[in-house]
């Protein structure tokens, strides 16, 4: 056995090592060893030897990485690299493990080569010794998944091997060198038989996603399969000329989710939407609508819609997560012929024009900590005029919304008469009444932060003008009725307009403008 270890940097060693190794631990571990050992003299005498010779096959296996039985571990290999007593054989195994070949007449370069091998190992081994244990786990977690995903192509089916990519370099820095071998063998296979499926569709019964997945792990294990290169270029014609109807598929299966959780909640804020997904995906697809999009288009707006409406009235900044979900909206209330597509766009306008607003009242409130100091930053009201021309648009929009709701008040009373589970989607919007909600909301201290720049801005120019007058008045008091120079002495009762306004006109040019320029500065 220590000529085996001695020389296992030769392949044939190795072999015979290897062999020897799994054929006596699978003796050993026997039931029939174990009551030999138990029970029989001979059996219980030897069962000292037999110990000592298994611990040396299972530390064998364990720094080889050799599947065994008898459960190998690195206690194994400490029984022979800390030994310190006066057995000879475990002292010489320790050697072997330990120092390198000595020189002399029975040195070798394959004993010095073994002698490297078998100390790399050793330092991987203590290097991952406490990272390996749950690391196997994750790994036999993922091989796990590996086999049961592979049987049949459904969407999201390569979301095992998706784990497994994202996984498989951390994994590798917790296992020794070649730990993770037999997943990534798991993983070829799996990419292989999806891969070969897929080709063989007319009809895509998989997600984009999934696609890319298989693209992904045909390009990191090209240099292990020559054909993967091929397969991937296959692939990629594959996905480009089925990419609306994947995207489709995809779109529909997200708001299918969306639906059946947003009927369990009441705060729709809680129901995750990835409006940036599925705007993405929407713009891979053009109209008409193939399947059942349309009907689950229909179906999910007035939950996406009552969801956005939980958020602004709640206080939730404008993001673009949120200006996302408008963008879904918009396509959905458009693409869908939807039977009230005029409420449904200018709910979405209304929402989206508040939403600005507010964010302009957050970027007004940001110049300075009070009025006077945001005014100060403000010097040419440029952001005071855009907030002005938001809130205009916003109450247009408002004003339509309920010129419609005026014009469709029987339909809405009849609505609201129904049960909820009776209304049909279609109808839902109409009972999401988003202007009073909005103008309802509790109120924040953001709200006077406008306002109160307006006032203030009113009350420094009414102060300004008062100032103006009075100045002007001072200047040119000597022209007014009853003064020295009145204007209108030279004029008589009988006097036509062209007197008049010539007289004015006269009357303007002896205003002294300088004085007058210098009164109001």
């Amino acid at each position: 056995m220590t000529k085996l270890l001695n020389h296992v940097a030769d392949e044939k060693m190795l072999e015979n090592l290897t062999k020897w190794v799994k054929a006596f631990m699978e003796a050993v571990e026997s039931e029939w060893a174990r009551q030999w050992m138990a029970k029989d003299a001979l059996g219980q005498h030897l069962s000292g030897p037999f110990e000592s010779a298994g611990r040396f096959c299972k530390a064998v296996a364990f720094l080889f990485q050799i599947p065994v039985a008898g459960h190998p571990a690195m206690e194994d290999v400490a029984y022979f690299m800390d030994y310190t007593g006066p057995v000879v054989w475990r002292k010489s195994i320790k050697g072997i493990l330990k120092n390198p070949e000595p020189d002399g007449p029975n040195h070798s370069e394959i004993k010095h080569k073994s002698r490297e091998l078998l100390k790399r190992l050793y330092q991987d081994a203590v290097r991952t010794a406490a990272t390996e244990g749950p690391a196997k786990q994750v790994l036999q977690t993922l091989q796990a998944a590996l086999k049961s995903g592979a049987s049949e192509l459904r969407p999201n089916c390569c979301q095992p091997l998706g784990e497994v990519l994202n996984q498989m370099g951390e994994l590798e820095k917790k296992l020794r060198k070649g730990g993770s071998q037999e997943l990534q063998q798991a993983a070829i296979a799996f990419t292989k038989d999806l891969t070969e499926k897929v080709l063989e569709e007319t009809a895509p019964s998989i997600l984009g996603q999934d696609v890319d997945v298989l693209l992904q792990s045909l390009k990191v294990f090209s240099a292990a399969k020559k054909e993967f290169p091929t397969l991937r270029t296959q692939l990629t014609a594959w996905a480009t000329a089925h990419n609306t109807a994947m995207a489709s598929q995809e779109v529909e299966l997200e708001l299918k989710q969306f639906v059946a959780e947003a009927q369990k909640q009441e705060a729709l804020t809680k129901v995750m939407f990835d409006a940036h997904k599925i705007k993405d995906l929407l713009g891979k697809i053009s109209k008409p609508l193939q399947g059942t999009l349309r009907e689950e288009m229909v179906k999910a707006f007035p939950y996406l819609l009552e969801q956005v409406l939980q958020k602004v009235v709640g206080g939730e900044p404008t993001s673009t997560a949120l200006l996302a979900s408008l963008a879904v909206m918009t396509k959905m209330a458009t693409w869908t012929e939807h039977p009230h597509e005029a409420l449904a766009s200018l709910q979405v306008k209304g929402l989206k024009s508040h939403m600005l607003f507010m964010s302009l009242v957050a970027d007004l409130e940001g110049l300075g900590r009070d009025t006077q100091s945001r005014l100060r930053k403000d010097s040419k009201f440029k952001m005071l005029r855009e907030v002005s021309n938001h809130e205009s648009q916003c109450k247009k929009i408002f004003e339509e919304i309920g010129q419609w709701e005026a014009a469709n008040a029987e339909s809405m009373t009849s609505l609201g008469d129904m049960t909820p589970d009776l209304i049909a989607p279609e109808d839902k919007i109409v009972l999401i009444d988003i202007v009073k909600r909005i103008q309802n909301r509790a109120p924040c201290e953001r709200d006077t932060v406008y306002t109160d720049c307006v006032q203030q801005q009113s009350a420094e120019y009414s102060n300004l003008l008062r100032t103006a007058n009075h100045s002007m008045q001072k200047v040119s008091r000597s022209f007014y009725a009853g003064g020295a120079s009145c204007w209108k002495i030279t004029l008589g009762e009988n006097s036509d307009l062209t007197a008049v306004l010539a007289r004015a006109s006269s009357t303007l040019l002896q205003i002294p403008m300088e004085t007058m320029k210098h009164e109001i500065q």
